[in-house]
């Protein structure tokens, strides 16, 4: 994201890119929440008044700042603006619908802010994924009331006003799995906590939503899939009923006022889920993948059989050729008894005549070695003895 901060200013607050009208803005998001037309009339000068703008405004380049160009100075200024516009939206609402009112505000404006970031930067939509919209639900709801938001509370956002290009269609269905899971779990808790049915009101109860329920826990059970790895993992944290949201506390900070408050050392122990299991491979997809697998192998072992069938045939008619090779052979060598005979005689005298011409061979070499050996002996005799040493004489 290339664009910067335009800078801050404490007397007039910077406005959003591609947003002409922060009212309307505002006004839209309130109008697809679906919220009845009574709780409307006293949420629209709500939400629609001038230091929730300012405080949206605000909060819009604090994120910007947090998430695509770090600046602590600039940061903790906007900061401040943010906390005061918030206490001065506190004390603006009577005590009788203050509950009501900010139940839902810190939702409200995450996604108003989700939303100004879509519509201002539509070419940057890769960077608005599923964990800015956790970041962003998370950091608006400890900001307003200093816990956590409900687990994928953001996946129930009300955006289908934006357009198509800025609604991201493979989050929604990345997001199915996650939200049977909190339905599931939503569903165990309030279970748990419902009290045992005598056998009137179960009977009561299901003669008016028997057929409802089953279709519905029917429809379930063919839809959800457990991850195939251990579940969440759950952290005890303790939290303090008479300490105020950070924006307050920061407030006070700032005018030097002392914290009445939070001086409570009483604290209750909440349970939230710190770590959640990631979506996929589910056992469902693990099952589907091994029945491919092994549909897969077989179809190869029927192809091996095949294969080994045709190379043994052919095996087995190169065989049957070579017995008829043979066999014709055979024929052509038995099919005349005279010239079978004639070749049988040829070859015995072939055989005779080379031993008869070895046997020959060996008799004249003995003869040609005993008369070289008498002609030596005649050579010995004749020859005269050589003088005697006359030193030997004396």
């Amino acid at each position: 994201m290339d664009f910067k901060f335009p800078g801050f200013s404490n007397l007039d607050h910077t406005d959003i890119p591609g947003l002409p009208s922060t009212p309307q803005h505002l006004d839209r998001i309130s109008e697809a929440q679906g919220f009845n037309p009574g709780f409307l009339k006293i949420w629209k000068p709500f939400f629609l008044s001038e230091c929730s703008i300012t405080v949206f405004k605000d909060a819009f380049w604090w994120f910007f700042l947090h998430r695509f160009k770090p600046s602590l100075e600039d940061k903790s200024a906007l900061f401040d603006c943010i906390a005061t516009g918030f206490v001065s939206l506190l004390l603006m609402v009577h005590n009788d619908v203050k509950d009501k009112l900010f139940k839902v505000y810190a939702d409200c404006l995450a996604q108003a802010i989700y939303a100004a970031f879509c519509e201002g930067f539509p070419r940057s939509q890769e960077h608005f994924d599923d964990n800015f919209k956790a970041i962003l639900s998370e950091v608006t709801c400890l900001w307003v009331s200093g816990v956590k938001p409900k687990l994928f509370s953001w996946k129930n956002w009300k955006l289908r006003w934006l357009t198509p290009a800025q609604v991201d269609m493979k989050t929604k269905r990345k997001s199915i799995c996650a939200l049977d899971f909190q339905a599931d779990l939503q569903e165990r808790i309030a279970a748990a906590m419902r009290p045992p049915q005598t056998p009137s009101t179960a009977g009561r109860r299901s003669c008016g939503g028997a057929s409802t329920e089953a279709s519905m826990g029917s429809y379930r059970r063919s839809q959800e899939s457990h991850y195939t790895g251990p579940g969440p993992q759950f952290n005890h944290i303790y939290f303090k009923p008479w300490g105020q949201s950070p924006l307050v506390a920061r407030y006070l900070q700032l005018h030097g006022i002392p914290s009445v408050a939070g001086s409570s050392s009483r604290k209750i122990k909440r349970t939230e889920i710190a770590n959640v299991p990631p979506e996929k491979p589910t056992y469902q997809e693990v099952i589907s993948e091994s029945q491919g697998r092994i549909s897969k192998w077989s179809q190869n072992y029927k192809q091996f059989l095949q294969q080994t069938d045709n190379e043994i045939l052919s095996l087995h008619k190169k065989k049957l050729q070579r017995f008829k090779e043979i066999r014709r052979f055979q024929a052509q060598l038995t099919n005349s008894r005279a010239e079978t005979k004639i070749y049988s005689e040829g070859v015995v005298n072939r055989w005779e005549y080379h031993t008869e011409t070895a046997r020959q061979k060996q008799r004249l070499q003995s003869a040609v070695s005993q008369k070289g050996d008498s002609d030596d002996g005649r050579n010995a005799e004749g020859s005269p003895k050589p003088p005697e040493d006359p030193v030997e004489q004396t």
